[in-house]
């Protein structure tokens, strides 16, 4: 009995264990929950493990494994128009293959090869200078360290890096987010710059020259946007570089008979002939042995030497790069390649520039110079004064050099200063009071002040309405060509200038100049050009059709003259509703130039007409050009939403990120 008893108490006291307490709950049996909750424990904690593999392997994949295109991407590989085909390839050649031809005439031009042999010292003296280094094919090997920049104004990314020997400039454009939705490699033909301030480059695309984005500078400040790109408008790979650009880069050029926009760089240095005009006549007379030992040699006659140039010819020469105002008017008929040593520079062009502003420019030392006393005291000063074109000096020797310059007018007592603080406040050089470095209008660029001034001299005051001025005379032309090119030089100037600062009486003479200039029997096919764009710009789009049809007559296919009247004839055509007719000037221009905005126009004018495929291949055309070109990706939606609406969605979310960043 008592081992019963003690059995119960047991079986008792294990059961009344399993019995709920006041905190469970009355009713709840305990042992169930307790299972459950062991059950519940065990699957969360296996969910919990299988969740952390699957992440662990996404981490992984994410890192190690090949990643697919940005989503805002995928349209690029889309694509499937061609490049149109390649024109004249720019690149040093001195072949003929009959369908191009010299720029300027250079028929009398032989290249500074031909001047080595009679010329050594000089040559190889040359060769040191910046001029000789301002132009060149690229190597990679030859460039700057591999570089990556973020420009926040237009929300992308360049890169400049090399494979093999090949220098290649990387553009990607963000959208919101800072997600990519484009990406664009271009190979880089040509260097331009010696390096002494940067090197700016350009490329290749469909047969015209193309500036990039991205500069060199010097100085330690390395890759930065070119000159002119450091805004949020800025041109991306879509400036197109024409021969009158490669003036002062280059010796010679041929241009396409098809396009007159497509060069071929034959010389390019800056040669000898630039500065002692054509050496034909002048190679041929000593290669005459007889001619030699009889010192039968006339060579002032045959070749130009600028030391014996009266001071505003020699000046000239300079002034062919070296000043350059806001606007340049060739002389009716020319270029800027027909200027010849030992004319003046009037002959060929006029230089304007807005009088009262003292803003100082990258080539503004003409200007600078003849406003010094030393120019206008001496009667005799020029730029060779200072510069010898054919030997550039070492850093370590410049100071002195050009302090022994100094004294050759002035004496060592002149200054007024102290020889001690002369070393204390300039190390004794006298360009850095007298002309120091100041910005110019060419970002990460500063040049010294050629007005040689006395320090602390107060600067000239600005005016608040600009006038348009030449910067130089018009001693020998007629006056109908001096308010010719004034009046295309005003005109000019409203590219440049809100209409509010300039002269009002300057623009209404310049419209009446033109006026009376078009009444006459000759044609000018820029004053024609000026005036057309004038006169759509007024409503008058009839006077203004008619003007640019007769710049066709007169113009050469590439020739910007020729494609600003194509321009001003396909708008006005287009907001007549004349659309077959602004379709074939659209299309015409984009065979004559590489601009994004004619192909959308054709694209436009194709979707009017009802070809639907053409417009979509147009559209493309201008998005390999400017692949962040917002309404070519908007038109891509409108025409493929119906017909492809998963490639219209791509270009419709390129839209709504690229207007994100924009808002």
């Amino acid at each position: 009995m008592a081992s019963s008893k003690r059995t119960k108490k047991r079986r008792a006291a294990s059961s009344s264990s399993l019995e709920p307490t006041r905190e469970e709950g009355i009713g709840v049996p305990g042992a169930r929950r307790d299972r459950t909750t062991l059950l519940v424990r065990w699957h969360f904690v296996v969910g919990l493990s299988v969740f952390a593999l699957l992440a662990a392997l996404l981490l992984w994949r994410s890192f190690f494994a090949e990643q697919p295109p940005s989503d805002l991407t995928r349209w690029q590989a889309r694509l499937t128009s061609n490049p149109q085909p390649p024109g004249i390839i720019a690149s040093e050649s001195n072949g003929d293959d009959g369908k191009s031809a010299l720029q300027g005439s250079f028929a009398d031009y032989v290249g500074m090869q031909s001047c080595k042999d009679c010329h050594p010292d000089q040559y190889a003296s040359y060769q040191t200078t910046t001029h000789a280094k301002s132009f060149r094919t690229t190597s990679a090997v030859s460039e700057p360290a591999n570089g990556k920049l973020f420009h926040e104004p237009s929300n992308r990314v360049y890169e400049s890096w090399s494979k093999d020997d090949e220098l290649v400039h990387r553009e990607v454009i963000l959208g919101n987010e800072g997600k990519p939705v484009s990406k664009v490699d271009r190979a880089i033909n040509f260097t331009v710059g010696s390096g002494t301030h940067a090197h700016t480059y350009l490329c290749v695309e469909d047969g015209f020259l193309v500036e990039s984005p991205i500069t060199w500078y010097a100085g330690g400040e390395g890759w930065g946007m070119s000159p002119g790109y450091d805004h949020g408008s800025q041109a991306s790979f879509t400036r197109q570089v024409e021969g009158s650009c490669l003036f002062c880069h280059v010796g010679m050029i041929k241009t396409s008979e098809d396009n007159s926009a497509k060069v071929e760089i034959v010389e390019q240095q800056i040669g000898c002939e630039r500065c002692h005009g054509p050496g034909r006549d002048h190679v041929e007379l000593y290669e005459n042995v007889s001619n030699v030992e009889n010192g039968d040699h006339p060579s002032e006659h045959l070749i130009v030497h600028p030391g014996k140039l009266p001071q505003s010819a020699l000046e000239a020469i300079c002034q062919q790069c070296h000043l350059q105002g806001f606007a340049l008017v060739p002389a009716t008929g020319q270029t800027v390649w027909d200027f010849r040593p030992g004319q003046l520079l009037e002959e060929n062009r006029t230089d304007f520039q807005f009088e009262g502003n003292k803003e100082s420019k990258i080539v503004g030392h003409v200007e600078q110079m003849h406003e010094s006393k030393c120019y206008t005291a001496s009667g005799m000063m020029t730029c060779i004064t200072c510069h010898d074109p054919h030997h550039q000096h070492p850093k370590t020797e410049r100071v002195a050099f050009y302090r022994s310059v100094c004294l050759t007018c002035h004496g060592d007592n002149d200054c007024g200063l102290t020889m001690e603080v002369r070393h204390i406040r300039a190390d004794n050089d006298c360009a850095q009071c007298h002309m120091p470095k100041r910005p110019t209008n060419v970002s990460h660029a500063a040049l010294h002040d050629h007005r040689i001034r006395i320090p602390g001299a107060p600067e000239d005051p600005t005016s608040e309405v600009l006038l348009v001025e030449s910067v130089l005379g018009y001693d020998q032309l007629s006056e109908q060509e001096i308010d010719r090119r004034q009046a295309i030089a005003v005109q000019a100037a409203l590219s440049k200038k809100p209409e509010s600062e300039l002269s009002s009486d300057q623009l209404a003479a310049s419209v009446q100049t033109m006026l009376k200039y078009l009444e006459g029997e000759e044609r000018d096919p820029v004053v024609d050009a000026t005036m057309a764009n004038y006169a759509a710009n007024v409503g008058n789009i009839q006077y203004a059709i008619d003007l640019s049809k007769r710049v066709l007559k007169n113009t050469q296919p590439g020739a910007s003259t020729r494609c600003d009247a194509i321009v001003v004839l396909a708008s006005s055509l287009f907001s007549e509703g004349k659309n077959a007719e602004a379709m074939e000037y659209y299309r015409q221009l984009t065979v004559e130039r590489r601009n994004v905005t004619d192909h959308v126009m054709l694209a436009l004018c194709l979707r009017n007409s009802g070809e639907i495929e053409r417009a979509v291949e147009s559209l493309e055309r201008a998005l390999v050009i400017d692949p962040g070109f917002s309404l070519a990706h908007e038109e891509m939606y409108t025409l493929l939403k119906d017909r492809d609406p998963e490639r219209a969605q791509m270009h419709l979310d390129v839209v709504q990120a690229l207007s994100a960043k924009a808002d």
